[in-house]
């Protein structure tokens, strides 16, 4: 029968295999390169387009804290002993499990088990950490992308590709009528 520790392990190592394609590239730019005939008089514009925060490198942070701190939830509901109940505490609850836990002697044969949770309790507190603060780096550093505008002109109009919201793409249409 498995302890507490030993699914906690399993559920954080599940999580980051399953989350590693978005903590490897986070930072892709989602915005299109807008291609339009140019004329010979008219020289493309490179636009640097700022977002408030970086989505994809928040949810990656997201998803690195909650699988940790829901593997530690699991733990501390999970288990008999009274040390475990400060994992309910998020980001410090695995430094505090750990400093409660006594000193195991090397000769006794429990001390490997033992070992095994203390380095599970550091690596948990780190993962945790690690979360949060690439959600804080998220919100700090916003994300840049880079994409060529070019307007085209035609008989006293113009038309330029212009973002729409948050998210949208739509032309502008100016010139005289």
């Amino acid at each position: 029968m498995r302890t507490s520790f030993e699914r906690t392990a399993a559920i954080i190592g599940a999580v980051l295999f399953a989350s590693a394609p978005a903590l490897a590239n986070p930072q892709t730019g989602d915005q299109p390169n807008v291609t339009v005939v140019n004329p010979p008089d008219q020289q493309p514009q490179t636009e640097t387009v700022t977002d408030n925060w970086n989505a994809q490198v928040f949810m990656s942070g997201a998803v690195l804290f909650g699988a940790t701190y829901g593997a530690s939830v699991i733990a501390a509901g999970t288990t008999d002993r009274t040390e475990d109940d400060r994992l309910f505490v998020p980001v410090l609850g695995p430094w505090l499990d750990l400093n409660d836990r006594g000193d195991c002697p090397i000769a006794e044969k429990n001390c490997d088990t033992e070992t095994s949770i203390k380095v599970l309790l550091v690596a948990d507190g780190v993962l945790q950490a690690a979360g949060i603060l690439t959600m804080a780096d998220a919100l700090i550093f916003p994300s840049h992308s880079h994409r060529t505008v070019t307007t085209v002109s035609y008989k006293g109009v113009n038309v330029t590709p212009t973002r729409v919201g948050s998210t949208g793409h739509g032309l502008t249409l100016s010139g005289h009528f």
